[in-house]
């Protein structure tokens, strides 16, 4: 929306994704991290002022990106506790989300 693309969002295929392997939903998480990458860094001061039409309201840029980072870390919150249940509490080594990363400038 930011960027001027097209909605393509799908929210029920979204549910309904089921991984066929780790690393392609990694690649997934990759791609979406370098289209964020190429549209924020295009960004002006006057995009960032400006407003976009969300789901039924004109909404600011800006409240719109913390709206996104907000949203981003709540999720991975909730991938945090699943892990820790998951792992019955075992601490176990694992990259920062900036170690892990593929696509650097």
């Amino acid at each position: 929306m930011i960027g001027g693309a097209p909605p393509t969002r799908d929210r029920d295929a979204e549910f309904a994704y089921l991984a066929p392997n780790a690393e392609e939903p990694l690649a997934r998480l990759d791609a979406v991290a370098a289209a964020s990458e190429f549209v924020l860094g295009k960004l002006t001061a006057a995009d960032l002022d400006d407003e976009k039409l969300a789901v039924d309201r004109m909404m600011p840029v800006r409240f719109i990106i913390l709206h996104i980072i907000d949203h981003y870390a709540l999720h991975i919150g909730h991938m945090q506790i699943t892990y820790q249940l998951w792992s019955q509490g075992r601490a176990f080594q694992a990259p920062r989300w900036f170690e892990r990363r593929t696509t650097r400038d």
